[in-house]
Formats: C-alpha cells, structure tokens, sequence
C-alpha cells in the first residue's frame, strides 16, 4: 500500500493527519471483502475509519504506481510513501518543487481537464504558501470555464479548505488574477472584484475582503464572514450601496452557504457576524442603553465580533487606532457581569398581561415591547420595576395601539 497526495504532504511537513489517502494494487471487490466502506466516485475508493482516524484506499490507476502518480494533479501531490516500510517514490520531483514552494502541474495527463475543481486545490495550496508557475497559471486560465461543470457542494467544500489556508488572503488575489475564475465559483464574489474603494476604504473591495482574511485567525467562521461580510455593496449596480450592506450581505452569504451545503451551525455563526459586524464602537459608548442592548443581543459571539472588527478596520487602510474597541470589550465585560433583563420578555412585569391591558395592536406588540425594553435599559436599577414600567407603559401605549 502506498499513501499519496496530501497525506503525504502532510507527513514531510512533519504534520498530524486525521485523513489518509492511500493506493493499493487490490481491486475494488478486494477492498469491499476486506470491509471498506465504498464511497462513490470514479476510483472505487473505499473508507475505514480507526481511531478517530478516516482512511480511504483506492485502487491504483493505470497499470502500476507510476501510471497512477502521472494521473494526479500537481507535482507536490504525486509523491507516494510505501506503508509501512516508508520508502518514498518520487518521479515527478515534487519534493524538489515543495521546497521551492513552487505549483507545478503535472506534465502528463490532463488531470485538471478530467476534474476541473482541481483549479480550486490549486489555490489551497496558494493559501499554504505555494506559488503557481507559468505553466500551470496557462492550464488552470484554459481550464476556468469548465468549473461551471462543478456541484456546488464541491465547490463549497474547496473554498472552506482555502479560507482554512495560512496565506488564504494571498489566495483570494490569486483567484481574482484570473478573468471569470471568481464568478465561477459564484457570481457576487465576481462582483467584487473591480479597481475603485467604497467612501471611507483605501482598497477596493476584493483586496479589502483578502487584508480582512489575512488578518484573522484561522477560524472559519470568521473567515467565511469575512468572505462575504462586503458583497452587499455591490449587488446593486455601479455604485457603492454602504446603507444596508450588512443585511444584504447577510442575505446573499446564508444563500449561497446553503447552495454550498455548508453546515448549519457554521452558516449561522458565519451569518451572525455578518450581519452585526457594522456596530459603531463610538455610539456604544455614548449610550449606556445601546450598550447594554448590543451586548445582550451579541453576548454569545462577542469575542468573534471584537476580533472581526478590529481586524475590518485594519484592512480597510485608514489607519484609524482600535482603541475604542478594546474601550468597547472592556465596557461590555463589565456590562454583562451586572443583572439585567437581557431581552424584552425579561423585564420584571407579566408582559402578555401588560398588552392586553394596554390594547396594544398585535402587530405592533413586538416593537412596543423592543421600546419599553430599550426605555429600561437605560437604568436597570431604577426603572426595571412593575411600577415605573406600568408607568412608562401608559405614556408609550398611545404609539402602538
């Protein structure tokens, strides 16, 4: 048995691997015999799993292991390691070419015409350092339009893989590099690929978006935020729409995460930050009552939310310190150890029994009680008691009957 491709990467970089690829010169009825799990694909790959550990086997390709290693993409993952001797077998040089830190396609074959999401495993070995040459930049250009070709789930599952990348930022604006390349993969993120800055940014709003990923931790769901965080400013047409942005790019980021079959919890943590990244920390901070609201509203993601920001504003080139964020994280710390009602229907009253008493119009009653709770927060301590609430009740009842 042979392991291949990024298991063995992964191996020379002296790396753990929870996921292992491997060949053998068994056949598919043998893998099945021997209690694999099939997979589907074209290469009868088989699965076993072994604490905690996911290995797939497939058979070889071809005749022999050099016939299988020419069919692989990229000189770097055309590397074999025998199991459990260890010998390495190399003939298209890629240990020479992972040291270069240089992508080379493979010379035989035509492994990026037979599956065109190699064009974006291209690109995550971009986001680990690697550097395309000449060569393989001219096959993955001819190569773009067949991308079109991909299920969206795959596509989904490679750009999580880059944006997991070291240099995923680095990666972004390789991918713009390539004309319709972006659009491919989907079209909004094309749209954001042009020469001119919103109000308020020294870059345009792809290279923005690539400073923004470069500046976070490798944590997808920022990440997968940062991807999409600006696309609201440019669905529109030809100008800028900053107002909104934050729920339109909220909107069209949860659409096509869906598409991806990203899953839920990801989608949702990634969509959150989204939608609540454009908090200004200057109004916060002039607003006991808005902060208390924000804090209780973000208290889950709060973390996430502080490091996007202060990582937005970095990229944005303005310069501007982040002392008031670090001002915000501490005022909001405090904030949140004190008791206080941290959604309307925690207010210190029966809050079904107050509508009803009032007559407020049931399409309303959401927003009158949002307002009373607004009204609260601004001094807990006093006003969160069923007599200044009754009180307050009957002066904000008249606007929502």
């Amino acid at each position: 048995m042979w392991l291949v491709g990024g298991t063995v990467l992964d191996y020379l970089s002296g790396l753990s691997c929870r996921e292992i690829d491997a060949v053998s010169g068994l056949s598919a009825a043998d893998l099945r015999a021997a209690k694999g799990r099939p997979i589907g694909g074209r290469h009868d790959t088989h699965s076993w799993i072994k604490d905690d550990i996911k290995i797939e086997i497939s058979p070889l390709r071809g005749d022999s292991l050099l016939a299988d290693l020419e069919l692989r993409d990229f000189s770097v993952t055309a590397i074999a390691l025998s199991w459990p001797a260890g010998n390495v077998y190399d003939p298209a040089l890629g240990r020479r070419d992972r040291e270069r830190r240089r992508l080379r396609a493979q010379a035989h074959g035509n492994a990026l015409q037979d599956d065109p999401l190699r064009i974006l495993r291209a690109f995550r070995r971009v986001a680990e350092g690697y550097r395309l040459d000449a060569r393989t930049a001219a096959v993955i250009a001819a190569q773009t339009p067949k991308l079109a070709e991909v299920e969206r789930e795959r596509i989904g599952a490679e750009v999580l893989k880059i944006l997991r990348g070291r240099f995923a930022g680095r990666a972004l604006l390789a991918l713009a590099s390539f004309p319709n390349l972006l659009p491919a993969i989907d079209p909004g993120l094309g749209l954001m690929v042009r020469p001119d800055a919103p109000l308020g940014h020294r870059y345009g709003v792809w290279l923005h978006t690539s400073h923004l990923v470069n500046a976070l931790p490798v944590d997808l769901p920022l990440r997968l935020a940062a991807l999409f965080h600006d696309v609201g400013k440019v669905l529109r047409g030809q100008h800028f729409e900053i107002e909104g942005h934050a729920q339109r790019s909220a909107a069209y980021a949860d659409d096509v995460c869906k598409s991806w079959s990203i899953e839920r919890e990801l989608r949702f943590a990634a969509i959150n930050l989204i939608r609540a990244h454009t908090f200004s920390p200057e109004a916060l901070l002039a607003s006991p009552a808005d902060l208390r609201a924000w804090a209780a509203e973000n208290e889950h993601h709060l973390p996430s939310l502080l490091e996007f920001k202060r990582a937005d504003r970095w990229a944005a080139g303005t310069g501007k310190s982040d002392t008031d964020i670090e001002r915000l994280r501490e005022m909001a710390r405090a904030v949140l150890q004190q008791p206080y009602p941290r959604r309307p229907a925690d207010l210190n009253v029966d809050t079904q029994q107050l509508l009803e008493s009032l007559a407020v119009a049931k399409r309303r009653r959401s927003a009158f009680l949002s307002a009373l709770w607004r009204w609260v927060l601004a001094d807990p301590a006093v006003r969160n008691r069923p007599d200044a609430i009754a009180r307050e009740s009957q002066a904000l009842a008249s606007r929502y009957l």
